[in-house]
C-alpha cells in the first residue's frame, strides 16, 4: 500500500466521498449520504486550506455529527401522520351514504349507479325504483342497503 501513502489527502477525501455516496445509492438508507458529504467538506476544505490530518478527521467527524443530527431532526419534525385510514377505503367510504335506487330491486337484488359506477346492491325485502336507500356495508360484491327514512 505504498501507493496510499503518496495520494494527496484530497485524492483520498474525493475517491472515499465517491464511494460512500455509490453506496449509498445502492443501499438507500440515508445515513451513508451524511458520510458522503462530509467527506466532500472535508475535502474542499483541503482544497482550500491544506491543514493537517488530525484537523480534517476532526472536520469530517463534526460535519457528520452534524449533518446526522439535521436529518434525525428533520424526520421528526416532518413526521406524518395517517390523515384518514379510510382513503383507499371505498366500502368504508359509502357506509351511510343515501342512494337512490335507479332500478328496483327483485327478490331483494339489483343495482344502482353510484357515480360512474355501476354497483350490486341487496336488501332484506323488494323496493321499487327510486326508493331512498342507506348503504350499510358489504356483503360479498353487493353492497348491503337499508330504507333511508
Amino acid at each position: 500500500m505504498s501507493w496510499f501513502s503518496i495520494l494527496d489527502p484530497l485524492v483520498i477525501w474525493l475517491i472515499s466521498a465517491g464511494l460512500l455516496f455509490v453506496i449509498e445509492i445502492l443501499t438507500g438508507t440515508g445515513w451513508l449520504l451524511c458520510l458522503s458529504l462530509a467527506a466532500l467538506t472535508t475535502s474542499g476544505l483541503t482544497l482550500i486550506a491544506p491543514t493537517a490530518l488530525f484537523w480534517q478527521w476532526v472536520l469530517f467527524s463534526a460535519v457528520t455529527v452534524l449533518l446526522a443530527s439535521l436529518r434525525t431532526i428533520k424526520k421528526i419534525v416532518y413526521r406524518t401522520t395517517p390523515s384518514d385510514v379510510s382513503l383507499n377505503d371505498r366500502i368504508e367510504l359509502m357506509k351511510g351514504m343515501t342512494l337512490v335506487l335507479n332500478d328496483g330491486l327483485i327478490n331483494g337484488t339489483g343495482q344502482t349507479r353510484i357515480g360512474d359506477s355501476v354497483w350490486f346492491v341487496r336488501a332484506d325485502s323488494d323496493y321499487p325504483a327510486g326508493t331512498k336507500v342507506r348503504v350499510t356495508g358489504m356483503e360479498g360484491v353487493f353492497l348491503r342497503v337499508t330504507v333511508a327514512e
